[in-house]
């Protein structure tokens, strides 16, 4: 979809620097999670804007091994801190599950040469099954969703959610997911500073521990965001309001600096 369709202009207005802005105060209060209802996710999607430009935080995969195109992932910091809060504990292969918390928004756009999004995925977590909605190019719902290893033919028509729940939902693992942080250069993946902290990597183990449909380490690339961030003193008053209220679960990733 190109950057003048209205809805998605507004979301990519909410996170394409969601990283780097100075919040709003609405951005700095305590952290919230967009609360499941009967509306659809896109739906929600515009609703969640309106907690301002810097909740949301952004990656991108050079070549994704989904859709071989450049991918551009975005995900609620919030929702993150949220999951580390509940977090049972363990360490590497015995890590509990990252227990991201119902209504955790997942946004990935499949994009051109030239950084446009040629069709957004969503992922909305839920209490069970996660709920998949994919959007084309001009911003309508579509239920087709093509890969690069599609037959001649093309792919089975209406595929969507199916063909979003066998990987999400299945047992297998893939880079660059599961190699972060050093996934192979092919898949590269492009974050902000902090995020390749392997500590924090290694202690989770996100990219083998699926939960709600999710495998990827966004809630480590965060916390790792938030560690470097207070070592350099360089946190926003949101991140550093997120990063006391973890701290006192993960005293020794987020030692205030002498």
């Amino acid at each position: 979809m190109r950057m003048a369709t209205h809805w998605m202009s507004l979301l990519l207005c909410a996170v394409v620097l969601g990283c780097s802005h100075e919040p709003s105060n609405e951005s700095a209060a305590a952290p919230r999670v967009p609360r499941v209802d009967e509306r659809t996710p896109r739906a929600v999607l515009l609703d969640a804007v309106a907690f301002g430009t810097e909740r949301w935080c952004q990656l991108e995969v050079k070549q994704s091994l989904v859709t071989g195109t450049r991918r551009r992932i975005h995900f609620d910091k919030d929702a993150a801190v949220q999951a580390l809060l509940n977090w049972r504990g363990g360490s590497g292969a015995t890590a509990a599950l990252m227990p991201w918390p119902v209504g955790t928004i997942f946004v990935a756009e499949s994009l051109d040469a030239d950084g446009h999004a040629l069709d957004t995925e969503v992922l909305l977590v839920r209490s069970g099954t996660p709920d998949f909605r994919l959007f084309d190019e001009a911003g309508n719902e579509s239920h087709t969703f093509r890969q690069p290893g599609d037959s001649p033919e093309g792919p089975r028509q209406r595929n969507v959610p199916v063909v979003c729940a066998g990987c999400h939902n299945g047992t297998g693992f893939f880079p660059p997911m599961m190699n972060f942080p050093t996934e192979p250069a092919v898949h590269e993946m492009t974050v902000s500073e902090g995020s390749r902290d392997a500590v924090v990597i290694n202690k989770f183990l996100e990219g083998f521990h699926r939960s709600g449909g999710t495998f990827g380490p966004y809630a480590s690339i965060l916390l790792g965001q938030l560690r470097a961030g207070m070592a350099a003193g360089r946190l926003t008053a949101a991140d550093k309001a997120r990063a006391a209220a973890l701290q006192p679960r993960y005293p020794d990733l987020l030692a205030t600096p002498r």
